[in-house]
């Protein structure tokens, strides 16, 4: 037993050198494969909070873009619109706002619709409005008052040559209607109207019908035609 334990010892100073060279090595290479994990992990946190933060901007960027493209856009629907003052036979009269291009029947549609005692017969629905367009709509007229109703969109009437009298009208004030409202009347067209509006606008209002031949293109024919489907 002696024998052998000499044995030991004396291998152990022999290989003494060996022994601590291979635990240095070993110790060695366990420290650098420690760091070696722990720097790659260090790495790929790094970049996955990198590679983050750019989709965040990239995300926020884009918000900001289409915020400016809305906003443009809404500019430049604002700009578009205008008031229309509409009137008479709608359900909800009142000023509402539009967009241009805006036909009648739009607006009214916009105002509720129309009452039943609407007169529509002469109402140009397909007509766009304006900028500040005043819109009447008139009533049918009352068989029984023996009188017709001012109306600046109102019902062209006609002279009841078989029966020798009149028959109850919506009369359009040519003083007050503007150019899409007196094309209301049967044999006023654009040109016409526009005629109307101009010598309005140069010589003051009408002061009786018969004044209206006073105006380029409205000759004694012509004013026969209008007659019962004017006012002043």
């Amino acid at each position: 037993m002696e024998q052998k334990l000499q044995n030991l010892k004396r291998w152990e100073q022999e290989n003494h050198k060996k022994i601590l060279i291979i635990a240095v090595t070993v110790f060695v290479a366990a420290a650098f494969a420690f760091f070696m994990l722990n720097g790659r992990s260090s790495t790929i946190t790094e970049s996955s909070a990198k590679a983050g933060t750019e989709v965040q901007e990239e995300t926020v960027g884009s918000s900001n873009g289409d915020a400016q493209t809305d906003g443009a856009s809404e500019s430049g629907e604002n700009a578009s619109k205008f008031y229309v003052d509409i009137d008479g036979a709608v359900v909800n009269p009142g000023v509402y706002r539009v967009k241009s291009g805006t036909r009648l029947f739009e607006v009214i549609d916009m105002a509720g619709g129309l009452t039943k005692k609407a007169d529509t017969q002469s109402l140009n629905m397909a007509a766009q409005v304006t900028d500040g367009q005043k819109v009447f709509i008139a009533e049918k007229a009352d068989s029984g008052s023996g009188t017709g109703q001012n109306s600046a969109g109102g019902q062209g009437g006609s002279a009841a040559g078989a029966t020798g009298s009149s028959q109850n009208t919506a009369l359009v004030n040519i003083n007050q209607a503007d150019v899409i409202e007196l094309q209301a009347i049967n044999g006023v067209g654009p040109v016409t109207a526009e005629s109307i509006v101009k010598y309005r606008e140069e010589n003051g209002p009408f002061q009786k019908k018969e004044d209206l031949k006073n105006v380029s293109g409205i000759g004694d024919k012509t004013f026969e035609k209008l007659e019962n489907q004017i006012t002043v």
